[in-house]
């Protein structure tokens, strides 16, 4: 029978051969490893580590070398003096890995607009996701017009903040306010042009639906001669609305127009709305599906299919900053695990869930509750958006999408990295 090799004799060989091929610092792979240095000297000097010593060994060198930890891992156990390794031991292993994408941040704050298309970062909360990798993650409720003023200026080392927005508007606001530095990281939702729709009251004289959009459009212009009222759910919503009027009236004066809207969060907006106040009503999916239950009352003016709308991409904006640290990187790997364990939880189990979603968005939505009925019919039936289901998905819809161009304030190409790392420990 062949003799065993020691640990301490395959723990210095690899430390050995991973400094001479990667010129990697002992410093350097005790990060990866979440360990004090001291304790690589103490392993190649003899020490008799534990299980989870060789666990996190076996992820260092891999990660640095390019190897399985899987098979590294079992390599290091079989190693003399020989381990008892738990029946579970590689669903633990997996957990270790997340833990390890970083271990600097320990505390991690989300400002959270709450849509139907949010909800998973509730459910995963919810379900203790994070904790189980030992992540402190919090979401505090954020109105969707003031998400951007959630990101800090500055923060702790250990902390990070980030919150939800759309992809397109953050130029615009950043354009806006010249202390904001934020880069949008990644994106968890995709909008159709359908999403967008721009709903008007019906008109009591008829309403010539036969006709083109942009006759559609003068036609309400005309009968508003101060110009209408346009309550809107978000810069993204009247950035919608502006293209469509600009496309239907291109000699509307670019001042004026700025008079005719109201922009509030998805809560308050449909609830302006549905009162009465108003002329038009431009919102996200839920709101609309809401709003357009009454049909006795308003009807779809024009569609982002009408006017040419492209898509639209919501996700994760933290400071420029944090974005720029590894650490922060992987602490937003490591809340995305949860958001894509989340996303799958529910496609399961919506009908389940949807009492608790409804609930959670019902203590900010005013008097015009939402059903759970209305989160089981946008989750089973609306067409207009979708998830990606895992970061190797949402990098394949990003690249079937030719107008998704690279901005200054996009940062998708750098989280891509370390994201394509994620998928393995996605369950299916």
């Amino acid at each position: 029978m062949a003799k065993r090799t020691a640990f301490k004799d395959l723990a210095r060989e690899k430390l050995t051969d991973l400094r001479r091929k990667r010129n990697i610092s002992k410093n350097a792979l005790a990060k990866k490893a979440g360990i004090n240095p001291s304790m690589l000297t103490l392993i190649e000097g003899g020490l008799d580590p534990t299980l989870d010593l060789r666990m996190r060994l076996a992820i260092a060198i891999a990660s640095a070398n390019d190897e399985s930890p899987t098979i590294l891992a079992q390599e290091f156990f079989r190693a003399t003096p020989h381990r008892n390794v738990p029946s579970d031991w590689e669903k633990k292993f997996s957990k270790l890995q997340l833990r390890l994408f970083q271990t600097e941040i320990t505390e991690v704050r989300c400002g959270l607009p709450l849509f139907f298309d949010t909800a998973p970062f509730l459910v995963a909360e919810r379900r203790g996701y994070y904790r189980e990798i030992k992540l402190d993650v919090r979401f505090d409720y954020v109105k969707w017009p003031l998400a951007l003023a959630y990101l800090p200026t500055a923060a702790p080392d250990n902390n990070l903040q980030f919150t939800i927005y759309n992809r397109a508007s953050i130029g615009e606001e950043m354009r806006r306010d010249q202390r904001l530095d934020a880069v949008f990281c990644w994106p968890l939702s995709i909008y159709e042009p359908s999403g967008f729709a721009f709903l008007i009251r019906r008109p009591t004289g008829g309403y010539t639906s036969a006709s083109p959009w942009e006759t559609r459009v003068r036609e309400f212009l005309a009968k508003h001669e101060d110009g209408p009222k346009i309550v809107v759910a978000g810069t993204d919503m009247k950035s919608g609305a502006l293209q469509m009027l600009r496309k239907a009236c291109p000699e509307l004066d670019a001042a004026s127009v700025e008079d005719w809207f109201v922009v509030l969060d998805q809560f308050d907006a449909l609830e302006v709305f549905l009162a009465g106040l108003g002329d038009a009503f431009v919102g996200g999916v839920p709101q609309r599906m809401k709003a357009a239950k009454r049909r006795d009352e308003n009807v779809v003016l024009a569609t982002g299919e009408d006017i040419g709308l492209s898509k639209q991409f919501n996700g994760i904006v933290c400071p420029r900053e944090a974005a720029a640290r590894e650490a922060a990187r992987g602490a937003i790997a490591q809340v995305l695990w949860g958001w894509y364990r989340a996303v799958k939880h529910v496609d399961r189990h919506y009908s389940e869930e949807a009492k608790f979603i409804t609930d959670s968005m019902n203590v900010y939505a005013g008097r015009f509750k939402y059903d759970p009925r209305e989160f089981v019919d946008f989750w089973e039936k609306t067409s207009d958006f979708a998830f990606a289901k895992t970061p190797a998905d949402m990098l394949r819809r990003i690249e079937e999408t030719p107008d998704y161009v690279h901005r200054v304030y996009d940062s998708t190409n750098d989280f891509a990295a370390i994201l394509k790392r994620l998928d393995p420990f996605i369950p299916e």
